[in-house]
């Protein structure tokens, strides 16, 4: 008997029956026809989720689309705003310009108008004065401010006087409401005073047939610097009421506190009377002229 090699000795290891060799002839087949099924559901697989993706990317770019176009459109929106509101606020700044440049035009009309008749009025002022004065006999009818002091006389001035308590109740009560309350309980008594100033009558270069609302600012002003060179030192802090002294420094004063005007018809000039705590000192140039045939001081 002749030697068998090594490799023969493999095969007849594996040698199989019949019956065997058929069953496992049948399970590799279905090994590979399940292997083929498996191939064929990870085709069908791969192309459901191929096409899935497809239809998501799809879905994806249509949206992607639709939202750019919403982006788009809203630009649009936005950038067509943008330039209203550039438009809007130009037209309003152009109007706004045109406002201005209109008023400021106005008003230099106005300014012009306004020093016009302000030279009109001062020269019907100077030639108003210069009138009065020459129908007064005041020289120099030019020069003279038309403003003469007719008389200067005590005045006995009637006046209450506030008394509270004590300062707490003042400050609580010192209103509309509080002080009828504070007179009641005797937290404020009032104090009727008299005290001795002086009235004087000065008469002014204006017609008494003007109304006084026409004249009142040209006449106050003088009024209120003509005082200062007749001793009048200090002007009331509260115009139109007397207000007793708080201290020997104010009682020195020469304050004035009151001014009213009167039409004298008469003599046919408008009048101020002044209320001062003290007498005036009046100049020689403000007083009323001689008349001719009289001499002041002279006895009957």
């Amino acid at each position: 008997m002749s030697e068998t090699t090594g490799e023969d000795a493999s095969f007849s290891d594996v040698l199989l029956s019949a019956e065997e060799y058929y069953r496992l002839k049948t399970l590799i087949q279905e090994a590979e026809h399940r292997e083929d099924k498996a191939w064929n559901r990870l085709g069908v697989i791969q192309k459901q989720c191929e096409s899935k993706l497809n239809e998501q990317k799809k879905r994806a770019e249509a949206d992607a689309r639709a939202k750019q176009a919403i982006v788009d459109e809203q630009k649009k929106v936005i950038d067509k705003m943008t330039e209203e509101l550039s438009q809007a606020k130009q037209a309003i700044v152009n109007e706004q310009k045109n406002i201005i440049d209109k008023m400021t035009e106005e008003l230099s009309k106005a300014k012009t108008e306004a020093e016009k008749t302000s030279g009109l009025n001062k020269n019907l002022l100077r030639i108003m004065t210069e009138r009065a004065n020459q129908a007064r006999g005041v020289h120099p009818k030019k020069q003279h401010e038309g403003y003469l002091v007719l008389e200067c006389r005590q005045w006995t001035e009637k006046y209450v006087e506030e008394i509270w308590d004590h300062p707490d109740h003042k400050v609580q009560y010192d209103n509309e409401e509080g002080r009828a309350f504070a007179k009641k309980k005797r937290y404020l008594m009032l104090d009727h005073k008299a005290a001795n100033v002086w009235k004087s009558v000065i008469q002014t270069p204006f017609d008494a047939s003007i109304p006084m609302e026409y004249i009142l600012k040209e006449a106050r002003e003088p009024l209120r610097l003509l005082v200062q060179t007749l001793g009048v030192t200090h002007t009331s802090r509260v115009m139109g009421k007397y207000l007793s002294f708080d201290d020997e420094k104010e009682e020195k004063r020469n304050t004035i506190y009151r001014i009213r005007f009167n039409a004298n018809y008469r003599e046919g000039f408008w009048e101020a009377e002044i209320f001062t705590t003290k007498a005036l000192v009046v100049p020689e140039q403000m007083r009323p002229p001689r008349r001719a045939g009289k001499n002041r001081g002279a006895s009957a």
